[in-house]
């Protein structure tokens, strides 16, 4: 199977199925707040929105201009982190 192309649909996709089928549903139970995954150094993609909610993921979208406001928790990072973040299989939601 050819992994899906890094921040694509298809990957946000497969993002939100393993969160909610992997272990935040236990980690997560507490949480209920949406969270903002950023990219400090980006002009093309702002990062990402993600709507969690007591141990499941909602949604996950690119993030809008909007989402920073009303968004609480927000971490942010270079393009480069995010991208060695993901190929090292580190979870930023752990």
């Amino acid at each position: 199977m050819i992994a899906a192309e890094i921040f694509g649909a298809e990957w946000l996709d497969d993002w939100k199925n393993a969160i909610n089928n992997g272990g935040y549903r236990e980690a997560g139970k507490n949480w209920n707040a949406p969270l903002l995954l950023k990219f400090s150094d980006d002009t093309e993609i702002a990062g990402f929105y993600l709507d969690l909610q007591l141990g499941s993921c909602r949604e996950i979208r690119f993030a809008a201009d909007g989402d920073q406001q009303h968004t609480e928790t927000v971490l942010a990072a270079p393009r480069e982190t995010w991208l060695k973040t993901i190929r090292e299989r580190k979870d930023p939601l752990f």
